[in-house]
């Protein structure tokens, strides 16, 4: 029988590498949507910003992104957003991270999985 899903440490590596992506991406996103406390997304002043032009090295200056909060956004990846995401999107990462507790916790506790 062909193991599709591969072994406990490809199951980890890739949960892991999908939880360091997105929340490194997460807080530029939620910078440029400009996401208001009410989970609303402000698409016209997203807008407006496109057309903005490009500082003198040609990237775009965002002031209020900074290292720590992409390293804090990185960490709440593996825990939970607070409301980053939205609620469904939110969901299927719980399960995701339901997954690596257990594959990690088998391979602890039980000494591997294949």
């Amino acid at each position: 029988m062909v193991n599709i899903a591969g072994n406990d440490i490809t199951i980890i590596m890739t949960i892991v590498t999908i939880f360091v992506l997105v929340g490194t991406i997460l807080p530029f996103v939620n910078s440029d949507f400009s996401q208001t406390s009410t989970g609303t997304y402000d698409v016209d002043g997203f807008e407006r910003d496109i057309g903005q032009e490009l500082d003198s090295e040609g990237i775009e200056d965002v002031d209020d992104v900074s290292p720590v909060k992409v390293i804090l956004s990185v960490l709440s990846m593996f825990f939970w957003t607070f409301g980053a995401l939205p609620f469904w999107l939110d969901l299927i990462f719980l399960i995701m991270r339901i997954e690596l507790i257990i594959t990690i916790a088998r391979n602890v506790w039980i000494g591997g999985g294949g």
